[in-house]
């Protein structure tokens, strides 16, 4: 769930149409080895992808949000050794596209992610994970493609791309 907000920059049917792109498909994988028994360290990778369309077909966005980047997690287990509360840490690249019908948007920034799951174990290395991630950054400047021709766009504070969003998830970690 992208967590950006509107603002009065758009019409009110525009501004409906821009809340309903905020719901997309994300998926993570995250690759870490703990050193020590709480801590790990490891790598972090994050996709987020929505789709609209308008009602009359003027419009028709397809957003792409890719995050990747180093990652440190931090562990506590529980009594009984089954089950642990993980929390995580991390800085890496957002990279940016909203492709349309005649327009692609691109952009890249750099931006952080956290995280905070709970683990069970379900078998001798495998654990069932409940994770929320909060990914953010925002782009200050975006490359606009129009048909054939190109051109970097700076954004001010105001105006700049929010890549902000809110990712629950359900997984299996191996171990």
């Amino acid at each position: 769930y992208r967590v950006y907000g509107i603002g009065n920059r758009f019409m009110p049917e525009q501004q409906a149409y821009y809340r309903s792109l905020r719901n997309g498909l994300a998926a993570n994988l995250d690759v870490g080895y703990f050193f020590w028994n709480k801590i790990s360290l490891g790598l972090v990778a994050d996709v987020y992808e929505g789709k609209k369309k308008s009602y009359k077909n003027e419009r028709s966005d397809h957003v792409q949000m890719r995050y990747a980047g180093p990652h440190v997690a931090f562990r506590k287990v529980l009594e009984g050794n089954k089950s642990a509360v993980v929390t995580g840490f991390g800085i890496g690249v957002h990279v940016y596209k909203n492709q349309g019908v005649a327009f692609e948007h691109t952009g890249k920034s750099l931006g952080w992610n956290g995280s905070i799951g709970f683990e069970t174990q379900i078998a001798p290395h495998a654990a069932l994970t409940f994770t929320a991630t909060c990914v953010v950054g925002k782009n200050y400047k975006l490359t606009n493609r129009l048909s054939k021709s190109a051109s970097s766009v700076p954004l001010s504070k105001e105006n700049a791309e929010d890549l902000s969003r809110i990712n629950l998830g359900i997984g299996i970690k191996f171990f």
